[in-house]
C-alpha cells in the first residue's frame, strides 16, 4: 500500500507532468485540469479537510483572482479576454491555493517537483548535446509546446531549488554543469541572468558577504562583459543571443514586437492616458485596446507591472502590491518567487508567469509549517534572523 508521504511525492512530481511530457512531443489538451485534480487529491488527504490560512489573507486572495474576471464585461470583449479570464481563475488561482492544503508535507511535495525538474534537465540535456554545433540565432532548442524560455526557466529553477532549498552542494554542481549546455542551446538570456542575480544575492546574504565585495566583482563583469563584446564578431551566435537585446536583422516584426519598442511606446502612451482611466484600466487581456494595431488575441507587453498597470489599472495593481506584502515572508521560498518575478518583468504574460503564485503561496504555508509543526508567534529573540521569521499574525481556518 501507497504511504501518504509517498503520495505527496508523486503529487509533487506530476506538477510538473506537462514539461515531462513536452520533453516527448507530447501535447495534452487542458492538462491544466492536473493542477484543480492535484488540489483535490490533496484536499481528500487532510485530516481535517481544511485549507489554514488568516481571514484576511484568504480574502485578499479571493479578491485579487475574481476582480479582473468580474470587470471584464464592462470592457470591450475579445476572445483573448475570456481566455484569459478563464486561465486566470482557474490555473493560477488554483496554483496559489494548492499549498494552503500542504501543511506540514509542503517539503515532501516540493520535493516530488524538485525530482521531475531533475529528470526534465537530464532529459532535455540529452536532446541539447547534438545541437551543441548547429546552434544558431534562428536555431534553437524548441521541443514540441515547449519554447527556449520555458526550458531555460524550468532548468534554472530546478538549480534554485537544488542550491537553496534542498542545499545538494555536489549535486548542484553536477546540475549545473549540465544546465549550461540547454541555457546555450536555448539562447534566452532572461532566466540566466535572473537566476545568477538571485543565486549571487542569496551567497551574499547566507554567507554574509560584504557588499563591498559586490560593487568590485560588478564591475569587474561589466568590463568582461565589454571586452567579449567587442572582440565577438557580430555574427558569433553568444552575441547575438545574450549581448543584445534583439538580434541583429532581425525581422520588423519581431523588433515591432520586441520589448525596446513596446515598453517606450507604452510608457509614453501612458503619460498621455487620462489618470481616470489608467485607475481602471482597458480590461483583463485588452492590451491592444491601449497598443492599438495589433492582434487582438494574446498581445501583452512581456512586463508584469505593465500588463496589469494597463489591463486592470492601478487600483489593481495596488492591490497586487499589498497580496504580495501580506504573503511574502523572508524564508527559502522567498529566492523563487522573486525568481520567478524578476521573470515576469522581461518575458510572458501572467498566465505564463503561475509559478510566482505558486511560491508566494510556498512562503506563507511554510511559516505557518517549518518544521513540521504550526509554527508559534515570533519571540524578542526570534526576530533578529530574517530567514527564520515566523507568522505575522494569528492562525484561523478559511
Amino acid at each position: 500500500m501507497i504511504k501518504k508521504d509517498h503520495l505527496y511525492l508523486l503529487l509533487g512530481f506530476l506538477w510538473n507532468l506537462d514539461y515531462l511530457l513536452g520533453v516527448f512531443n507530447i501535447g495534452i489538451q487542458g492538462i491544466f485540469v492536473l493542477y484543480a485534480f492535484i488540489c483535490l487529491l490533496l484536499f481528500l488527504l487532510n485530516d481535517d479537510l481544511r485549507a489554514r490560512c488568516h481571514p484576511t489573507k484568504g480574502l485578499l486572495m479571493i479578491l485579487v483572482f475574481l476582480i479582473p474576471v468580474l470587470l471584464v464585461p464592462l470592457h470591450p470583449f475579445s476572445e483573448y479576454a475570456g481566455y484569459k479570464s478563464f486561465f486566470f481563475l482557474v490555473k493560477c488561482g488554483t496554483i496559489a491555493f494548492l499549498p494552503l492544503l500542504l501543511k506540514e508535507r509542503i517539503l515532501l511535495f516540493v520535493k516530488g517537483y524538485w525530482i521531475a525538474c531533475m529528470v526534465f534537465l537530464s532529459l532535455v540535456f540529452l536532446r541539447s548535446l547534438p545541437m551543441i554545433t548547429e546552434v544558431s540565432v534562428n536555431n534553437r532548442i524548441e521541443i514540441g509546446h515547449l519554447n527556449p524560455i520555458w526550458i531555460s526557466r524550468l532548468v534554472m529553477e530546478g538549480l534554485l531549488l537544488t542550491i537553496i532549498v534542498f542545499r545538494k552542494s555536489r549535486l548542484a554542481l553536477i546540475y549545473f554543469l549540465g544546465s549550461l549546455i540547454v541555457f546555450y542551446v536555448s539562447g534566452s538570456k532572461g532566466p540566466f541572468v535572473s537566476g545568477l542575480l538571485i543565486l549571487a544575492f542569496y551567497f551574499i546574504r547566507s554567507r554574509k558577504i560584504s557588499f563591498k565585495y559586490l560593487i568590485p566583482a560588478f564591475m569587474v563583469t561589466v568590463m568582461l562583459l565589454g571586452a567579449g563584446y567587442r572582440t565577438l564578431t557580430t555574427n558569433t551566435y553568444i552575441q547575438q543571443r545574450f549581448l543584445r537585446l534583439v538580434p541583429e536583422n532581425a525581422s520588423k516584426k519581431i523588433v515591432e514586437k520586441s520589448r525596446i519598442v513596446v515598453w517606450p511606446k507604452s510608457v509614453e502612451k501612458i503619460s498621455e492616458t487620462p489618470f481616470r482611466r489608467l485607475l481602471t484600466g482597458y480590461g483583463f487581456g485588452n492590451y491592444s485596446e491601449f497598443y492599438p494595431g495589433k492582434p487582438i488575441f494574446r498581445f501583452y507587453p512581456h512586463n508584469l507591472i505593465l500588463e496589469l498597470l494597463i489591463e486592470c489599472g492601478l487600483l489593481y495593481l495596488f492591490l497586487f502590491a499589498v497580496f504580495i506584502y501580506a504573503f511574502h515572508y523572508k524564508n527559502m521560498f522567498s529566492w523563487l518567487f522573486w525568481y520567478s518575478l524578476l521573470n515576469a518583468m522581461f518575458s510572458g504574460d501572467i498566465l505564463l508567469n503561475e509559478r510566482l503564485f505558486l511560491y508566494l503561496s510556498l512562503m506563507y504555508v511554510y511559516q505557518l509549517y517549518p518544521t513540521g509543526e504550526i509554527a508559534e508567534p515570533a519571540g524578542p529573540e526570534d526576530t533578529k534572523n530574517p530567514d527564520h521569521d515566523q507568522t505575522k499574525d494569528s492562525l484561523s481556518y478559511l
